[in-house]
């Protein structure tokens, strides 16, 4: 790997990839009683995209009271 990581410490390192359904896991997360959902993302919903703010509105418009705090992940990991 040229970097000095290990290749245990490699496959514990987070990354962006595959289809993601940020609508369904909020869904998910509104059935729970939280003071507060974070969710982090690398800031693109691809299954399918927008449905996320969709929810988000829904959920404001119904009167979800819950705080939403939205993590942009992206960040190159340098050693």
């Amino acid at each position: 790997n040229g970097e000095g990581l290990t290749t245990e410490t490699e496959l514990r390192l987070p990354k962006a990839e595959g289809g993601t359904s940020l609508a369904k896991s909020l869904m998910e997360a509104l059935k729970g009683d939280h003071d507060a959902i974070y969710v982090l993302s690398d800031g693109y919903e691809n299954t399918p995209s927008g449905r996320f703010s969709e929810v988000l509105k829904i959920a404001r418009d119904i009167g979800v009271k819950t705080q939403f705090e939205f993590c942009l992940f992206y960040q190159l990991l340098t050693f």
